[in-house]
């Protein structure tokens, strides 16, 4: 899996992301306020790889957290892509009224 890649497609969003586990990756955001976002995938090959965040945004605009839901991907270099474009689909490094929640279910 090239991170670095990952990194420069979203680099506005992106300042680094680090493999700690074999499932389990540390996303450096851009952006006052913004916590680290860890992402866990979940599953194995044949059953499908799902992402999970530890937080959701909430643009200072939205009514709430923008809680993304996610479909199982056939590898686990999918999945990661799939949290990275999902999950900061609604983020904006320049919103300084943006907020996180943290999402109780991860583990």
């Amino acid at each position: 899996m090239d991170l670095g890649e990952l990194v420069e497609r979203h680099g506005r969003k992106l300042r680094a992301i680090d493999q700690l586990e074999p499932k389990l990756f540390q996303l450096d955001l851009r952006g006052s306020g913004a916590p680290t976002l860890l992402v866990r995938i979940k599953g194995s090959k044949g059953h499908g790889f799902t992402p999970e965040l530890s937080h959701y945004v909430k643009s200072s605009s939205a009514a709430g957290p923008h809680r993304p839901s996610f479909h199982a991907s056939d590898t686990l270099d999918e999945a990661l892509d799939e949290a990275v474009l999902h999950g900061l689909m609604f983020y904006d490094p320049d919103d300084e009224g943006a907020t996180w929640e943290a999402n109780p279910l991860f583990r």
